[in-house]
Formats: structure tokens, sequence, C-alpha cells
């Protein structure tokens, strides 16, 4: 099952949509099928919203982007740890 962003349904957040799911399919890109990643869980944090995808094997990661579904400048492109995330958006890491 490829689960696709789909939190907003607003038709304003068709430009969201697209470009976190653009984030997602490049961390699946060439992935067996069971170890492909699904975008589980998204928070706000004021104009940023942190994308979180797990796969079955419960590996978390992490993803920045902006109201438009863009990665922030000087942000990372990169999935990563969720402590990473943390540390881009000056709070302190859990």
């Amino acid at each position: 099952m490829n689960r696709q962003l789909s939190l907003f349904s607003e038709e304003g957040c068709e430009f969201f949509r697209t470009g976190a799911n653009l984030l997602l399919d490049a961390l699946n890109l060439d992935r067996k099928p069971n170890e492909k990643h699904q975008i589980e869980y998204h928070y706000q944090h004021e104009n940023f919203f942190v994308l979180i995808a797990c796969n079955r094997h419960k590996q978390i990661v992490c993803n920045v982007v902006d109201e438009n579904g863009n990665v922030p400048k000087d942000f990372c492109v990169c999935w990563r740890d969720h402590n990473n995330v943390l540390e881009e958006l000056n709070l302190k890491p859990a």
C-alpha cells in the first residue's frame, strides 16, 4: 500500500500535498515494498510542517516543509531523525 499524504482536504493545500508527496516518492525510490515509508503523522511549528514517515519495520524518519510543501531555504532536504529536525527548528530535542 502506497499511502500518499492526504491529511489536507482543502483545495488550497494541493501545492502542499504535491511537494510533500514528491519528497516521500524520493525517499521510497528503489526501496522494496516492505521497506517503503508512509507519512503517518505531521504537526505544525510556526510556518513549518514536520512530516513523520514510518515503514513496516518501524523505522521513523522526518522532514520539514513549508505551507507550499517545499523544503524551506537553509533546511536539509534529506529525511532524518526527529532530533535533527528539532535542532533545525531551534527546539530542544525530546
